[in-house]
């Protein structure tokens, strides 16, 4: 599959596997910026998804992209400790809290 800024695969999605819980956190490597995905709630946190997505009802294609990879099993995956899940998810918004309010 390929973006607006180039192929969407297993070298820009990645999942975060926390254990021994198992809770998954996706990630997009953008070309300036990473944005968050929660595939099962259809969200994203990039602008595309807050200023459009959000009124069109269409997912933004780094959504696309991770159902994609889901479906193919082809993303890259990184094991952490259920310790750093809360941590991990702090910095997340804080990143996305950054990436909708800036330009």
């Amino acid at each position: 599959m390929t973006s607006k800024t180039g192929p969407i695969g297993p070298n820009v999605i990645k999942v975060h596997v926390f254990q021994p819980s198992g809770r998954k956190v996706y990630t997009v490597i953008g070309k300036a910026k990473e944005y968050w995905t929660a595939p099962d709630l259809d969200f994203c946190s990039c602008r595309s998804f807050y200023f459009g997505a959000l009124s069109s009802g269409k997912p933004c294609y780094h959504l696309i992209g991770v159902h994609k990879v889901i479906r193919q099993k082809s993303f890259s995956s990184l094991d952490f400790v259920d310790y750093d899940y809360d941590r991990f998810i702090m910095a997340i918004i804080s990143d996305s809290s950054k990436n909708v309010l800036t330009p």
